[in-house]
């Protein structure tokens, strides 16, 4: 039986200006469990600065055999930072996975 993911709620603005804890909440997460959710749906924007920290969580996750996933796909309003950031122009379908939930 698998244990149950832990959750990570991000709300407000995922920006430069608030990637500190938003990396800090991501490090204690992976570093304190197996599976990792992060819940967007209380996001109000979001900068490149956050699409590259989730990059970079999602490869040291599976680095290290633990799973981090978005509990749902991004909104139209991500996929442009995602597609601006160029992001989708190399969608590899690991990326695919995780940001749209294709293929899963």
């Amino acid at each position: 039986m698998q244990p149950e993911p832990h959750i990570v709620r991000f709300a407000g603005p995922l920006n430069v200006r608030s990637i500190h804890p938003v990396h800090a909440a991501l490090k204690e997460g992976l570093e304190t469990s197996q599976s990792l959710v992060v819940e967007l749906s209380d996001a109000t924007e979001a900068d490149a600065s956050f699409v590259q920290l989730m990059e970079s969580a999602r490869l040291y996750a599976e680095q290290r055999g633990k799973t981090l996933a978005l509990s749902r796909p991004v909104g139209p309003a991500l996929r442009e930072v995602l597609t601006r950031a160029g992001f989708t122009d190399s969608l590899t379908p690991d990326r695919a996975r995780f940001w749209f939930h294709q293929g899963a």
